[in-house]
């Protein structure tokens, strides 16, 4: 029996398992009782984005038991909680699957233990979008080689980088990355390693653009190394040169320069990024700009400044990126940013005003 370690800055995640468990305990329960063919019961539709958590659904067999007011209870109090303690939404809805894949387990545990099911039986979970990482964190090697011989076939390749170490991790993991022929799923696991890996991995994946921005293929990988880059946060002095090189590199495709001028810019460095920005088209200037502010994510607190600069130095893309806000978009916002979107009101830029006027209305929402 596996449970989640208390996280989330004292939310209390192992009794909100303890209750996801024996919901689905009892679910299995009342299809035994009712003579049903019970080989797996499956906890879904998990739901932490948009500023919302919802509790999850629990299917055994054809029936499918909604919500019950408890679980409706606990998922408002996760709600409330993130809302107030300021957690980053990625951590929260973390922290939520964890602990469904912790609750699945412990059910599982609790029921094959008891008797009450066959012992390849099993609880698993499957998040919104239908996808089988969780449901793999749910099952034993075994059970996942006779239910998934090609989920089992990604887990020992994901085993074997786990066994690596330091740079050679690093550089099987990037390959594994760049490799467009490899499984999704194996893309998604080592996006998840690097981006445990922080400043070491954001460099590898830094120069490995470099190489790939000289010699553009049509390859997907540079989405996928941007995409970890920006989980990392990363800080590093050497990655973020690297990655402004390819920014200021007119022989790179402007796509290219602008995917990595976005993603600088989410990283806060906004600043150092604009005036690289010479050449491209206006739009992709603006995906540059806009990051920091038109994204679901954000990267620390809010600031206008480096923005404001950039809108002196060409005032057209006031406008540009002003048409890009949208008034019914919520913005996650922390509770320093409200005195920061309070001063902005008064900002010469139209977009930072309205952008701003969009982040208070967030507060209330």
């Amino acid at each position: 029996m596996t449970t989640t370690s208390d996280g989330g800055a004292g939310f209390p995640w192992p009794r909100m398992e303890s209750v996801l468990a024996h919901q689905a305990v009892s679910a299995v329960h009342e299809a035994v009782a009712a003579n049903t063919a019970v080989h797996t019961a499956e906890i879904s539709d998990l739901y932490a984005r948009d500023m919302l958590v919802l509790w999850p659904s629990i299917s055994v067999g054809d029936t499918h038991i909604d919500t019950c007011l408890e679980g409706d209870r606990w998922a408002e109090r996760l709600t409330t909680h993130a809302g107030q303690n300021g957690d980053r939404w990625t951590d929260v809805a973390r922290h939520y699957r964890r602990t469904a894949v912790a609750a699945a387990r412990r059910a599982t545990w609790m029921l094959t233990t008891a008797g009450v099911v066959d012992p390849e039986f099993a609880v698993v979970v499957r998040d919104e979008h239908g996808s089988d990482e969780l449901l793999r964190e749910c099952l034993t090697p075994t059970q996942l080689r006779r239910r998934d011989p090609r989920l089992h076939r990604r887990y020992i390749a994901e085993e074997a980088l786990r066994a690596l170490s330091g740079d050679a991790r690093i550089a099987a993991l990037v390959r594994t990355l760049a490799d467009d022929a490899a499984d999704p799923g194996l893309h998604r696991s080592a996006h998840s390693m690097l981006a445990d890996l922080g400043a070491p991995a954001a460099i590898a994946m830094a120069e490995e653009l470099r190489l790939f921005s000289l010699a553009p293929n049509g390859s997907l990988a540079p989405q996928r190394m941007l995409s970890v880059l920006e989980e990392t946060r990363t800080t590093d002095d050497r990655a973020i040169d690297t990655l402004l090189a390819i920014v200021g590199d007119d022989r790179v495709p402007p796509r290219l320069r602008a995917d990595v001028g976005a993603c600088l810019s989410w990283l806060n460095q906004l600043g150092r990024t604009a005036p690289l920005l010479d050449l491209l088209p206006d739009d992709l200037v603006c995906d540059v700009l806009g990051a920091p502010y038109l994204r679901e994510t954000t990267n620390g607190p809010l600031n206008y400044r480096p923005l404001e600069q950039a809108i002196v130095a060409t005032p057209r893309f006031d406008e540009q990126l002003f048409l890009r806000l949208s008034a019914t978009r919520i913005h996650r916002i922390r509770s320093a940013d409200v005195s920061t979107a309070t001063a902005a009101l008064s900002s010469p830029s139209r977009f930072v005003r309205r952008h701003a006027a969009i982040v208070l209305l967030s507060v209330h929402v």
